[in-house]
This record gives structure tokens, sequence and C-alpha cells, in this order.
């Protein structure tokens, strides 16, 4: 698939889990008073409103001054379910597996994958422990001392930096104190291991990249871990495997929104929000369109809004006769997306270009019967982003929502 020419009249140009930033601004007047910088969207559906794309609200972003870590501490994470027996654990539903020694505990481990995301695009990636995901937790006692073990990865994947530097970032964030640093490679991917210190104790702190993925494990003593014990932290280190398809496509995401608002409805705001990959901006000259920053991708999402719509099925055909059939490759696959799946604040249908599941564009028709707002995506060569990104729809306020 080549190029395509968006929906709008203006061809744009392309233009660490931390909630605080907000995009939003204030409500974009109707058409025929936008200003240069709030522009309105060009349609070829019907009379169209200017929306701006807010984002919800946030909250403040927490600290990310390290707390003071004890041997029998873990940076802390996501809640854990807490086992009591060693052998193999399988956390995030597949994403890690590992084979737990003889004589350690098993004291938590994350079972279901979540998704997060941030607000606005355009964040700088930190570390944080609020940005660590811990899978498995372990734990050691003997009369040599006990000793802890974490395995985690970091969340904000698509914004992090590359392993090394996420290891030395997340080491620091840690205390960890080095004093002999080697290049290692276990459950697939390739990183950077530290023995040193945090504190008092004697650390040993691993990370690797699998694909996109950052995977650490530390590993806490009071006293000086023996020739055994090292062997078993090496042992269960290397039995890690690591399957990155197991977490969701979406897992960390931007939210993107449009909002028409009551002054524009006449009665009743309506919202859609749609989750996109992290690394996605929103070019500086609209509200309305979020693309990939990658030259090679030309990925985007697009919104455009409609008032006093048709019938939602007429809505779609009206848009696909004037400009959908020409932006889509081939004749679409039409389906519908029922109210439960959108809360109950709306109903949607969906223009697929080609399989759902395969195609790489869609244009989704959404309508509380006051409003409609019409959304054109295409991500060439990533149907599976496609379908999340529809997948992830929902609509926050409407007609429907209010009773208007």
């Amino acid at each position: 698939m080549d190029m395509r020419t968006l929906p709008v009249a203006i061809h744009l140009g392309v233009a660490a889990l931390v909630l605080g930033a907000c995009n939003g601004g204030d409500e974009a007047a109707p058409s025929t008073t936008a200003t240069p910088t709030d522009p309105a969207p060009a349609t070829t559906t019907a009379p169209t409103t200017a929306a701006t794309t807010t984002a919800p609200p946030t909250t403040a972003a927490p600290p990310t001054t390290a707390p003071a870590v004890s041997p029998t501490t873990a940076p802390p994470t996501a809640p854990t379910t807490p086992v009591a027996e060693p052998g193999t654990v399988v956390a995030e539903n597949g994403f890690l597996t590992i084979q737990v020694a003889p004589g350690w505990t098993v004291d938590g481990f994350a079972t279901d994958t979540g998704r997060t995301y941030e607000d606005v695009s355009g964040l700088v990636w930190e570390a944080s422990f609020d940005s660590l995901i811990e899978l498995v937790s372990l734990t050691r006692g003997g009369s040599d001392g006990d000793i802890a073990m974490g395995v985690f990865r970091e969340g904000r994947t698509g914004l992090a930096p590359g392993v090394f530097d996420w290891d030395d970032a997340v080491a620091a964030l840690v205390g960890v104190q080095p004093n002999v640093d080697l290049t290692v490679e276990w459950a697939g991917g390739r990183g950077e291991a530290t023995r040193g210190r945090v504190g008092e104790s004697y650390a040993r702190h691993e990370s690797v990249q699998i694909g996109d993925q950052l995977v650490s494990v530390l590993a806490l003593s009071a006293e000086q871990p023996t020739e055994e014990i090292d062997d078993e932290v090496t042992a269960m280190i290397e039995s890690i495997v690591v399957d990155p398809t197991a977490l969701l496509p979406l897992a960390h995401a931007l939210d993107t929104r449009v909002r028409i608002g009551e002054d524009t409805t006449g009665s009743t705001a309506f919202s859609v929000n749609v989750l996109v990959p992290p690394s996605w901006t929103m070019p500086p000259d609209t509200e309305l369109l979020w693309t990939d920053p990658n030259p090679e991708g030309d990925a985007y999402i697009e919104y455009l809004t409609v008032l006093d719509p048709a019938p939602l099925d007429e809505v779609l055909s009206t848009e696909l006769d004037e400009f959908g059939y020409d932006w889509l490759d081939v004749d679409p696959v039409i389906t519908t997306i029922g109210s439960d799946d959108l809360d109950g604040a709306a109903e949607a249908i969906v223009a697929w270009e080609g399989s759902p599941g395969e195609a790489e564009a869609a244009i989704i028709v959404l309508s509380d019967e006051v409003a409609a707002i019409i959304v054109y995506i295409w991500t060439p060569g990533d149907p599976a982003t496609l379908s999340a990104m529809i997948d992830s729809i929902l609509v926050e306020e409407s007609a429907w929502v209010t009773g208007g």
C-alpha cells in the first residue's frame, strides 16, 4: 500500500509510566469563527464543527526519588499474587516463564497484563519505580543470610531508551554502586550484568532487551552470596523465557480524544477516545490528527465531526461514496460495534479494508444521534495494532449517557 491522501482537505505533515502532563485546550468555536490556531476540519459528509482533542484528567506525577532498598525488598511495582511453592512460574499471561530453584520461595508473581496509557504525546522517559512492572519476586533464607530476587520489565515501552542506557538508569534509580559490568545474553536477548552494592547490601543486576521489551533481574543480599547461591541465581536467570507476543499490542499507549462540546451540539457533549502507540505524536498545526513519526510508516489516526447526522449506516455510506472508497484499496468489510462494548454510550460501525484482523486500514463511524464522529485509521504493515486501536475505543460522553 502506497502513501494515502489524508481525508481532510490539507495534507498535513508528520508533525517512565508517568501521568501528569495535559495536552488539552479550550473547546474550539464552530467553523465559522475558528481562528488560525484552532482550525476546523473539512469533511465530505455533512456540515462540520471543530472539536478539540483533549486529554482526560490526569494525576500529579509521582516522585521518582528512590526509596531505601533492603535485602528483602524489591522496587515497588505492580500488585502480585502470592504463592509458596517453587517450580515453574508463568507471569503476565505467558510473557515470562522462570524455573524457580529448590529452597527459594515465590512471594508473588504478576498474572494478567494490564493496559496502561498516558494522556499526551511528547513525554520524555525517565527511570521511575512506577515504570517498572514486577513480574516475579523470590526470596531464599538460610544460615548464610537472606537473599531477595525480583524480575521486572519496563512499562513504558516505545519511549524507554536501548537496553544499556535503560540498565544504567534503572541501576542508578535503585542505587546500585557497580564494581563489575559485563555483557550478557539470556531469554533470547542481549544486555548488561552488574555486580556491586546497594547501600550495605550485595547486588546483582542484569538487563536484556528482547524485541522492544526490556527485562531486568535484581538480586540483593545482606552477606556476600556463596558460590552455591550465586549458581542458583544464575540458573534461574538462564531459565527465563520471554514471549513479547503475550502482551497486549497496546499494553502501553497514548490516549487520543476528540470532543464535541455542549455549546457546539446545542444539547450534550460527545467524546470519543482511541488508544495509539506511545511513539505517535500530534502535529503542531492540528488537534484532530495523530501520526507515527516514522517516515517509512505514515500511519495515522484522524477524526472528523458531523452535526445532526443521518442514521449511522447512512453516514458511513455517504462517507464511503464521497471519499472512503477512494481511500480504501479494496471494497470494505462492514462490521458493527455493539453499545455494550462502548459502555452503552453510543453505537459504531466499521468499514475494514479487507478482513477484520488482517486489514491495515479502517473507517469507523460513531453516533449518539445528536452528533457523529468519523475516525480514519491507517497502520501499514501492522494489522494487530489497527485491531487493538479499534478495540480500545471508548465513549465517555454522549446523549445516550446523559439522556439528552
